[in-house]
């Protein structure tokens, strides 16, 4: 039986995994993020991840403008048809467009979230700023 470096299972189904970016947090527990693990063994965790993943979420606690509370900004990933695809095919770096066009599935990216706590004014612009991955 061969050996694997320990980390990490991967996601089972119905599980969510957490971290400041959905996609890369979901890859790194898979260790395909960094080719930790080779050949067949990582086509096969990436076909598996892809077929039983749900969904992924990113959140993140932000200060309040006055301080006194917290406002969630999240990311969320639905596992969509065209999301397995893309993690199958190794194709991730054009996962944000396809977030993009799934805000009908409630698919939301970091920065589209940020934007839209910032229009509500519960926090800071430099706290949106600070966070949001593209500036």
């Amino acid at each position: 039986m061969r050996q694997f470096p320990q980390r990490s299972p991967p996601p089972r189904p119905g599980t969510w995994v957490l971290g400041d970016d959905a996609l890369a947090q979901c890859l790194a527990c898979a260790g395909t993020d960094r080719g930790r693990i080779e050949g067949s063994a990582q086509r096969q965790i990436v076909l598996q991840l892809s077929n039983a993943l749900q969904g992924i979420i990113a959140q993140e606690l932000l200060p309040a403008a006055d301080r006194t509370r917290r406002v969630l900004a999240y990311e969320l990933i639905v596992a969509n048809g065209a999301v397995r695809n893309l993690i199958r095919e190794n194709q991730v770096h054009q996962l944000e467009n396809t977030i993009q066009t799934g805000r009908k599935e409630g698919m939301t990216l970091m920065d589209n979230c940020l934007y839209d706590l910032y229009l509500q004014v519960p926090h800071h612009y430099d706290t949106a700023v600070s966070r949001a991955r593209h500036r």
